[in-house]
């Protein structure tokens, strides 16, 4: 063991699983990460994958020049005693982040003793470990070896290899059961165990790959990632270290069809312990002989959203579970197909109770009542959560990186009154209804991240080709679209697009114009009108026409769901204009504040043209109210002197007013309001 080789770290003997049988199967590839092995769908399987190694070391002739520092070994009974062998430098080694490698000495039994006899001739004594520093100085470098102590005869610097993940990959073979991706197999199910080797304090997460789909991340196990448990007394629920006899279940699953891979894959920096395997994994596989129709809880692989033309995609997200029933409302246009996957943070219900449909799906439409607006002609076009699996099987519990499709397949939207068969592009609402009693019952660890204690997912949507922007009232997560509002007295003499057309002079002939619906306070009404341009549907149409709108004009801010946590909508001010208000409806201003600037067009702002209202800040002397939807109260209220922004930091040119600036936080949600945020924005020329 003197010469250049390569070592590794092999644990202490345990039992594993002793009484529960194992077969490994074909190993399909002969490199060391991945490991590939085959599940056959033709009965019950356990196979196991294990990485022996944690880190594998670089054995030469020569001295660590890394940081010394003591070696120094855990007791299983508490405390802990300094390392006595070079076994215990190479454990605790193996088993610290921070460890580089270790320095032995070579100590001669006599004075006659050599390197080059018999293996017995001399001991093999720890010297140093080290920390920082990989490098080391050759053997042959030193002056001499009397430095190192009395019969000295050689050192051996062990030198860590650079950390790396390990994975196991099970790739699934059968009879290929299910060439439709929605037939499956009664009894089929795949469950991932893993080893509770080190898990405190790091993670694996499971990848599935099916044939024809995304790799996709399904589940993530340790640290505060929970393990999947039944109840009973004996199970983890959250990773242990040093448990060599336990394996939890991390990830379980219905049928898979054939060429399925399961890819395991444990953290870089994961430790060994004092288990034989850092990553040690069970697959277990039972499949029946013959397809079977769906049921409830069966697996579907995750769908290719892109390659389905799902292509532009909305965030949903309740930043709270205060309310017990809270929906989200997003505006569409022009849409063909619709699918809302949902993040796995506490819809797992295997042992608790819980109430079915907790999260549902579904389209209507805006309609004008006598006691303001409303949604009606309700469908419903998918549900999910709590007692109700999602497309992918049940829901979990702490997967923040998972998401989870509440349909089995895109829905086409439409509404109560059409044919369910109808093809016509849906214009009108999406929402979705979230039981949060679901979630507030689930024990979410305090110290994950806020956004994995609450509703969240992705909106996905599909377009008619002709329609550039299929959410009319975003520009983005942290962006509304500037829209135009046509009061109803101009509707009395021109429709709202002819209105819009004269506000925006000559400058209409590459631009998108469409009315979308009304708004407004009690006894007023707003007609919206979308001005986008087709060749930059991200970007605001009115902000790049400023030089050509009336001065006398209103605007609307209309944010039918606010996700970012500060979503701000950005307003050009007509050249001519020199005087503004602000009115916001009041759906929850009783404890938020909305921040109203006028800006210069290098960004400035101006004290006596910044106001903010809601919560302890009032509107014009009214307080901010909460779930008054027909109340539109008056934040702002000044004339701009666009000559009076100043100067520009170079002094050069008149730093003119350009830009009149609302804010507002993600806590404001629609309270009862068809909207979160609602603002009529009015210039004029006097």
């Amino acid at each position: 063991a003197v010469e250049a080789g390569r070592v590794r770290l092999v644990g202490h003997p345990t039992s594993k699983l002793a009484d529960t049988p194992y077969m490994r199967l074909e190993r399909l590839a002969q490199t060391d990460d991945p490991d590939e092995y085959v599940v056959r769908g033709d009965g019950t399987r356990l196979v196991t994958c294990d990485h022996e190694e944690v880190r594998s070391f670089n054995m030469v002739r020569g001295v660590g020049l890394g940081l010394s520092v003591p070696c120094v070994v855990a007791l299983d009974a508490g405390g802990s005693r300094p390392c006595d062998t070079a076994l215990d430098y190479h454990f605790v080694c193996a088993n610290s982040n921070d460890c580089v490698g270790y320095t032995t000495k070579l100590v001669g039994r006599n004075a006659f003793s050599s390197i080059y006899r018999e293996e017995g001739d001399y001991d093999e004594v720890p010297f140093m470990l080290h920390t920082r520093s990989y490098a080391y100085t050759p053997e042959a470098k030193l002056a001499s070896l009397d430095a190192f102590g009395e019969r000295v005869v050689g050192v051996m610097f062990y030198q860590k290899l650079a950390p790396k993940n390990r994975s196991c990959t099970f790739r699934v073979e059968g009879a290929g059961f299910g060439a439709s991706e929605f037939a499956t197999v009664p009894g089929g199910e795949l469950g991932v165990y893993l080893l509770q080797s080190a898990y405190t304090t790091s993670s694996t997460k499971v990848y599935v790959t099916v044939p024809g789909a995304q790799r996709t991340l399904k589940k993530e196990c340790g640290i505060l990632q929970p393990f999947i448990t039944t109840g009973a007394p004996t199970e983890f629920r959250f990773g242990q270290d040093n448990q060599c006899g336990s394996y939890s279940l991390c990830y379980e699953t219905g049928y898979l069809p054939a060429g399925t891979l399961v890819e395991v894959e444990a953290a870089h920096d994961m430790l060994q312990g004092r288990c034989n395997f850092s990553l040690s994994t069970l697959v277990n596989y039972t499949a029946a002989a013959a397809p079977q129709p769906v049921e409830t809880d069966s697996f579907l692989p995750p769908l290719n959203t892109t390659a389905l033309g799902l292509v532009a995609s909305r965030a949903v997200f309740l930043p709270s579970f205060e309310q017990d029933l809270a929906t989200v409302n997003v505006f569409v246009a022009n849409l063909t197909a619709v699918y809302l996957t949902v993040r796995q943070t506490g819809w797992d219900c295997r042992s608790r109770t819980c109430a079915p449909d907790a999260i549902k799906v579904g389209s209507a439409s805006y309609t004008s009542t006598d006691d303001g607006y409303s949604l009606a002609n309700a469908v419903t076009l998918g549900s999910c959560g709590g007692n109700t699996s999602f497309r992918e099987g049940r829901g979990q519990y702490g997967q923040c990186d998972v998401l989870q499709a509440c349909q089995q397949r895109p829905s086409h939207p439409r509404l109560a009154n059409a044919s369910a068969s109808s093809e016509q592009p849906f214009t009108g609402f999406i929402t979705t209804t979230v039981n949060n009693l679901v979630l507030r019952e689930a024990a979410i660890p305090f110290v994950v991240p806020d956004y994995c204690t609450v509703f969240g997912g992705n909106l996905y949507a599909q377009a008619s080709a002709e329609t550039p922007v299929p959410f009319p009232l975003a520009l983005g997560a942290e962006e509304m679209r500037p829209l135009i509002a046509v009061s109803s007295l101009a509707l009395r003499a021109a429709d709202a697009t002819s209105v819009a057309v004269r506000l925006l002079g000559n400058a209409t002939a590459s631009l998108r114009i469409a009315p979308l619906f009304s708004i407004g306070p009690f006894g007023e009404s707003f007609r919206l009108v979308l001005v986008a341009d087709p060749a930059a549907p991200a970007s605001s149409a009115l902000s790049a026409r400023r030089t050509d709108i009336n001065p006398n004009v209103t605007f609307a801010c209309v944010g039918d769901h606010l996700t970012a946590s500060q979503v701000k909508c950005v307003l050009p001010i007509p050249p001519r204009a020199n005087w503004a208000s602000v009115r916001v409806m009041q759906s929850d201003f009783g404890t938020n504040q909305v921040n109203v600037d006028v800006r210069s067009i290098t960004g400035r702002t101006h004290t006596t043209l910044s106001r903010k209202c809601g919560s302890t800040e009032s509107f014009r002397g009214v307080a901010g109210l909460k779930a008054t939807c027909d109340k539109f109260f008056t934040c702002f209220e000044s004339f701009i002197d666009q000559a009076s922004a100043g100067p520009t930091a170079t002094g050069n040119d008149v730093d003119d007013f350009r830009t009149l600036e609302l804010t507002v936080p993600n806590t404001v949600q629609p309270q009862g309001c068809i909207m979160a945020f609602e603002a009529l924005v009015e210039f004029k020329e006097r």
